[in-house]
């Protein structure tokens, strides 16, 4: 049994040679050819100067090059510090002080290490001469804490391999299946279960580089994909598409996920898309958590104690009370997991990890309930960290964020229920004496110092905040529910027609209704080509109006930014369009064909950037902030 990473990597490359493993769009590799590649990867990272136990820091986009470069990194006895590529400046300055990576590779650098993946000419063998023990430390995976600075999850390579070597025997996998996954490599979930876990039975990778509900069926179908995996609201999202008579014309069979839905919902799921889920319940500290048992569908539940396939017996868990006191069955307390894979703890964290794990005792902060059986129920959470669109994210860091505006005195952030499962962010603001709250003003200045899940999307002013007999906020006593004066970022219609976009609109109407009249009246004795001057003329202004609104919209980060675009850059292809086939030929025509070429074009071309990467705008960095991430000894 191999107990590390490069172990699992290695016998795979053995046992399975030649057949095809790692797959997306632009390419494929075998599982020999994968293990020869991380094998060149760690000899550029040895070139670099890492040497085990080093850091290396990466930007870890779901692609080839970074799962290979995250394969290395471990292969080789460095720890690989996998973070979100859409960390604000900030939060990588603080990152990189807090792990003093050897290396960093971001987007500028990752094909001087990876950007060959696919060209396997030189062949050769897996010889990686790699001196890891399962106790090695092999990923600091960042989460956020209650505290505010990030929490760095030390996992080892046990971790990893006994996760890899469990989840297909959970999920009664094969050689035959295709496992998917469009989940972060920054988390656990699809390093753990679906690349070591395909490693560790055979089974084909489908790596996606983000989650599309309109492209996800159509690419389970490019590439045969039979399972895979989901967290927080995808499939909620999934379930919101149109529906169509092929939903369940795919190859997919299983799907993982948890908290587990609702029965009748899950079952209308699984009808939809003709496939099985599993719940189960895991943690970045612990990958051995809860699951259904073969066999078993108890719905609503974690299901039961996870446990190894040829280990037998290993994990085990309690439900606890406040004072560390077993409950009876069916009483709420906090679940409680012991066994060889819970962290050893978090990095440079003494007394937060002595706080987690007690007597070898991982205490996850979850409440919940357990029948006789052993089935575990979840009832809410008992740590403070919100959940937003899959992410953790600590109330302590936004709150810090929005307070260091000059116009706030203090404010509390909380989780509220969203629509989509998990929860919204909610910030209560107390404003300096003399300031009248800008809600929008603000979000602006959280947006430029937070990534864009961690930006409240409810905010309402208080004249204070509620306070326990020892001054900590009661956020519990906080205003419930969405009263009529609080803000929506994400309301219909926000930001939509600032005044001075409303007075062009309004203008450019008027202006409009003398042509319409007149064009109207003289309607039978009108010349075509006068028609056409008039009609592209007011065409024009409108294009002008589009164009303003998305450099509005911009400079807002407004939600609406994508539509602005989408309907300008239309807008301006319209007009090249027009322009080219009216004119007369000869040197008219060129003149179009140069205005389309040199202004229309390319306008258009950055409406559509804009259209697909609004966020980009959004999270934009605060003035005189740097992008760049230093790395230390």
């Amino acid at each position: 049994m191999d107990d590390t990473i490069p172990g699992l990597l290695g016998t795979a490359a053995e046992q399975y040679g030649e057949r095809s493993w790692l797959r997306v769009d632009g390419g494929e590799l075998s599982f020999a050819a994968a293990a020869r590649e991380v094998a060149r990867v760690a000899s550029r990272l040895r070139e670099e100067g890492v040497e085990p136990g080093d850091r290396v820091l990466f930007t870890a986009y779901s692609t080839p090059p970074y799962l290979l470069l995250w394969l290395a990194t471990c292969s080789i006895g460095a720890i690989a510090v996998p973070v979100n590529p859409a960390s604000a400046t900030a939060e990588l300055a603080s990152l990189v002080a807090q792990v003093r990576p050897r290396l960093s590779v971001t987007d500028g650098d990752i094909a001087r290490f990876a950007g060959d993946w696919q060209d396997d000419s030189a062949g050769g063998e897996w010889a990686l001469e790699a001196k890891v023990e399962p106790a090695d430390v092999a990923v600091l995976i960042p989460t956020s804490g209650t505290t505010g600075r990030s929490k760095l999850v030390m996992q080892t390579h046990r971790a990893y391999a006994y996760a890899g070597v469990g989840f297909p025997w959970w999920m009664e996998l094969g050689p035959d299946d295709r496992l998917m996954t469009s989940l972060p490599l920054f988390h656990i979930n699809a390093p753990a279960y679906s690349v070591m876990g395909s490693l560790a039975c055979g089974a084909g990778l489908v790596l996606l580089p983000r989650f599309s509900a309109h492209d996800f069926l159509a690419a389970a179908r490019r590439h045969g994909a039979t399972e895979f995996n989901a967290i927080g609201a995808m499939l909620e999202i999934l379930m919101r598409q149109p529906e169509r008579p092929d939903d369940a014309d795919t190859p997919l069979r299983l799907c993982y996920t948890g908290p587990s839905p609702a029965k009748a919902w899950q079952e209308a799921f699984e009808r939809r898309f003709g496939l099985r889920v599993v719940c189960g319940y895991a943690m970045s500290e612990s990958p051995y958590g809860l699951i259904w048992a073969h066999g078993t569908r108890p719905f609503g539940t974690l299901g039961s104690v996870r446990q190894h396939p040829t280990l037998g017996t290993i994990n085990e868990a309690r439900v606890v009370d406040d004072d560390g006191h077993d409950v009876g069955i069916g009483a709420a307390g906090e679940l409680l997991l012991r066994n060889p894979v819970v962290t050893p703890g978090y990095w440079e964290m003494p007394e937060e990890t002595s706080a987690a794990i007690v007597d070898g005792w991982l205490h996850t902060g979850d409440l919940v309930t357990v029948e006789p059986d052993g089935l575990f129920t979840f009832v809410s959470r008992k740590k403070e960290v919100i959940r937003r669109r899959g992410e953790n994210l600590s109330p302590a860091e936004v709150e810090e964020a929005i307070a260091s505006h000059p116009d706030v005195v203090e404010c509390a952030v909380v989780g509220v229920p969203s629509e989509l499962s998990e929860e919204d962010v909610k910030a209560f603001v107390v404003m300096a004496p003399g300031a009248a709250p800008d809600f929008e003003q603000l979000r602006d200045w959280a947006a430029q110092r937070l990534t864009a899940f961690k930006v409240p999307r409810y905010w309402q002013a208080v004249g204070e905040l509620p306070r326990t007999p020892t001054a900590r906020i009661a956020k519990h006593r906080l205003p419930a529910g969405h009263p009529a004066g609080e803000y929506d970022a994400e309301a219909p219609g926000r930001s939509w027609r600032p005044p001075w976009v409303v007075a062009a609109f309004l203008l450019f109407s008027v202006a409009l209704v003398p042509w319409i009249v007149w064009l109207a009246v003289s309607l039978p004795s009108r010349h075509t080509d006068h028609f056409y001057d008039v009609t592209w003329v007011g065409f024009d202004i409108g294009l002008l109006g589009a164009m303003a609104s998305v450099a509005w919209l911009a400079h807002r980060r407004s939600a609406n930014l994508e539509l602005a675009a989408t309907v300008a850059g239309t807008m301006l292809v319209i007009d090249a369009w027009f322009d080219i086939t009216t004119s007369t030929p000869g040197a008219d025509r060129w003149e179009a064909i140069a205005a389309a070429v040199l202004f229309e074009l390319p306008i258009a071309g950055l409406c559509g950037w804009l259209a697909r990467n609004g966020d980009a705008v959004r999270r934009r960095r605060a003035p005189g902030a740097s992008h760049r991430v230093e790395s230390g000894d």
